[in-house]
């Protein structure tokens, strides 16, 4: 057997700045709740934090159940929803 990938687990803390900024905003967008939690999901995450396993990192884009799926898309509507997010969030994150 030959291992042609190894993803390491990551985590941040939920209490990171840059973390609560993203879960209000998108709360305020999105009109719900946005939980913080982990996935099994492999993400580039593991790579990402190699130089430095400080780095806060997040996983949250659109989606749905259909993910990964032949017939996989996103509303439109929620796809603007989130480029809403991540203006707001980065152009308030770097003031």
């Amino acid at each position: 057997m030959q291992v042609l990938g190894d993803k390491r687990p990551v985590e941040s803390d939920p209490q990171d700045r840059f973390i609560q900024l993203l879960q209000g905003i998108a709360q305020q967008e999105l009109h719900q709740t946005i939980p913080t939690g982990g996935s099994a999901a492999g993400t580039d995450a593991s790579e990402l934090t190699k130089a430095n396993p400080d780095t806060t990192v997040v996983v949250f884009g659109p989606g749905n159940m259909t993910a990964h799926q032949v017939d996989e898309y996103v509303d439109l509507d929620i796809f603007e929803a989130f480029v809403t997010i991540y203006e707001r969030v980065l152009t308030t994150y770097f003031e």
